[in-house]
């Protein structure tokens, strides 16, 4: 998939906003948000990218996209991040093997 950075889904510009009111932020990069969500917050068309065979393990197509994501997101906000901006946090997962 491609992401979509601008209008209401411009992330930058929200970290900015908060900066602007004196906020801090702790990034969920994702792409699993949590497990309250239908598929984690996943899309659901993921399910069906390539060859994948599951999420969140030792899978080399849900490995490949995850770092795509992660390396797209970290690359936006970089000029945000502390020192010099508000965000204090990067978090991609916080319920991995919880179920174990």
């Amino acid at each position: 998939g491609n992401a979509t950075w601008s209008g209401t889904a411009d992330l930058v510009a929200f970290i900015q906003a908060a900066a602007a009111r004196d906020l801090y932020v702790a990034l969920r990069i994702g792409p699993y948000a949590c497990g309250e969500y239908f598929f984690g917050g996943i899309p659901v068309w993921v399910r069906d990218f390539g060859d994948i065979q599951c999420f969140r393990c030792d899978d080399e197509v849900w490995e490949a996209e995850m770092k795509r994501w992660v390396d797209t997101v970290v690359e936006k906000v970089q000029g945000e991040m502390q020192p010099h901006g508000n965000i204090i946090m990067l978090q991609i997962e916080n319920e991995f093997g919880g179920d174990q």
